[in-house]
Parts: C-alpha cells; structure tokens; sequence
C-alpha cells in the first residue's frame, strides 16, 4: 500500500519511518497518503471526468456521421467497481488489485504522445499550417474542415489574425490553431498527458519507458530536421536572442509582434523580460512555416493574442529546443 498509493503513518515520509511508528504507538496511530505519492497529486475525479470527456467527446461525434454509439453512459468505475471486492483475505496476496494497477498503467503508456498514433497525431496538429495538413493529408478541403471541427482547431489568416472559415481561396496563408480553454478533444488529451506522468510513477520502469521515448522523439527530430533559413541574415537577430534566453531544461515565453504580417519584435516574458526591435522584418508565415517542424513534436507551443498595438505570437519554448538553436546558428541557418 506504501509502494502503490503511498499510504503511510501521518506526517512521515518513509515506509521505515511508519513502521517504526506503528512499533511503538500500534493501532492507535493515524493512516494518511504522502504527500509525495501521484495518488495525492492526482485528483481522481479529475482524471474521471477528462476522461469521460474524451469519450463523450468522440461518441457524440461519431454519432453526428451516423454511427451508433456502444458506450454506456451511466456507466461509473468509481460507482460500479466495490473497494472490498479488490482487497485480499489475510495471508493473501493482493493480486487482483495489483493487476488493476498494473492495467492503469499500462493503458497510460498506451495513451502517451509518441507511444499512442492517435494522441501524437493530435499533438502535431494542434498548431499546423493549413497547407501542410492538405499535404499530408492528401485530402480535399472539406475533409480538412471536418477535420478542424472534430478536433478544436480555428483557422486564422496569418496576416492580421482574423479568424478564417474554411474552405479558403488562400490556404497558403493560413495557420490551424486549437482552441484555448475550449474544452476541444485537443485541450482534454493535453489535460490526460499531466495526468499519465503522474501514473507511470506508480512503476519506475514505466515512467522510464515515457520519459526515454519522449527524450529519444526530442533527439530524433532535432537530428533529422533539416531546415534552411535563407537569408540568414534576416533571421540571425530572432536565433540570437533564442539562444541568449532559451536555457537548458527551462520552459521559457516569447512574444513574436506582428505588424502587417511580419514580425517586428521580439520579447521574452518568463522567467525574465528582455525585448529586441527587430531590424528585418520577416513574414509571420514564412518563419511559421519554417519552424513547423519544431512545433509538431511539442518543442514549441504556440497561441495567439491581439491588443490595441500587435498581433502576438506567444511562444511557449521547450528548454530541449536549445540544442537546435544553437545547431541554426552554427551552421548559420542550414540544419
């Protein structure tokens, strides 16, 4: 129970501690979860209801093109499955709880980004240039746009930011993004990934195998991107400033401000704040279309913001990414 669920005696912080605890107070000592345990940093309901979600979700979707649903909605793990049944008698050994957790993390694994086909293609369309979607794709515009419905995504003109309903006379000046905060199949798959870390804890191998595949996909992409950014000169000043702001291992904001669809400024907002006028000025989509690649494997997270001033580009840059960056400059601008 310490291993699984981190059940302890309260205000320890070790399975040692508690048995020595129960030693010298017995059965009058109180039980608590560590604070340490990913079922206390987990909540349950939580992790219940985003995964209803999802299944909801697509049922109702699937049910819009006409093809029966088979899940029950009534039905309730938390309400259908008894605690007492999972228990063991004395001198038993717990094996049909073990095997249920042993069977919660193998389906998180199983629904890990780079692991599960269809939560990594989601990942890598949650932000995408309209065009490179056709291309892959390979499919006409209204299977795009069914598809852009079905997942969340908004397009927009990267131009001045105005959102653009599909199909379009220019897709090559258009960008898909997801939705914030739209309750989108792609916000509650990004919701179920927080979730997932914290399981695969329960077994250290298979926090092993997420965090190996995650680090291999990283170095993989990093090694066979290849992308050149021509004239280097134009975009020399923005891989500079990457490269003095973006450290190892550390998330980090940037602000990419857009006039007249080109980018004029760029400021870094967490954890500092550091900004730079841009002397060449480059397309917005140029420079998207460009970093694409980045983007699609979730080293780069980005979303849109207007005010009174700009159109923003907010960048949100995986500490991994520096590797690249320093690669770019390297090379100056050939990777």
């Amino acid at each position: 129970m310490y291993d699984k669920f981190g059940l302890c005696a309260e205000n320890v912080h070790s399975f040692e501690e508690s048995i020595k605890m129960y030693e010298n107070y017995g059965d009058s000592i109180k039980v608590s979860i560590n604070s340490n345990s990913w079922i206390y940093k987990i909540n349950i309901k939580d992790l219940k209801d985003t995964t209803f979600n999802i299944i909801r979700y697509i049922s109702d979707k699937l049910k819009d093109l006409g093809i029966p649903e088979d899940y029950p909605y009534d039905y309730d793990p938390v309400k259908d499955i008894e605690p007492e049944s999972l228990l063991p008698l004395p001198d038993e050994k717990p094996e049909k709880l073990i095997s249920l957790i042993n069977e919660f993390v193998q389906g998180s694994i199983n629904l890990s980004f780079f692991i599960n086909p269809f939560t990594t293609f989601i990942l890598y369309s949650r932000a995408i240039p309209l065009s490179v979607l056709r291309a892959f794709l390979d499919c006409d515009i209204g299977k795009i746009e069914d598809l852009a419905n079905f997942l969340g995504l908004q397009a927009y003109s990267m131009i001045d930011a105005s959102e653009i309903n599909l199909p379009t006379k220019s897709p090559e000046k258009v960008f898909l993004l997801y939705k914030l905060y739209s309750q989108s199949l792609y916000d509650n798959i990004i919701k179920l990934q927080g979730f997932l870390f914290h399981i695969a804890s329960i077994n250290n191998n298979a926090l092993n195998i997420i965090n190996d595949i995650f680090n291999r996909s990283y170095n993989d992409a990093i090694n066979q991107i290849h992308i050149t950014f021509d004239p280097w000169k134009n975009y020399e000043e923005i891989f500079t400033f990457l490269n003095k702001t973006i450290k190892d291992d550390v998330s980090t904001w940037v602000n990419l401000n857009i006039a007249n669809g080109k980018i004029v400024e760029i400021e870094e907002t967490s954890p500092y704040y550091y900004k730079v006028q841009l002397s060449n000025k480059i397309e917005i989509i140029d420079f998207l279309i460009k970093i694409y690649p980045i983007i699609s494997i979730g080293l780069v997270n980005p979303s849109l913001r207007k005010n009174s001033s700009y159109l923003t580009f907010v960048l949100s840059i995986n500490g991994f990414t520096k590797k690249w960056i320093e690669r770019v400059i390297e090379h100056e601008g050939k990777t």
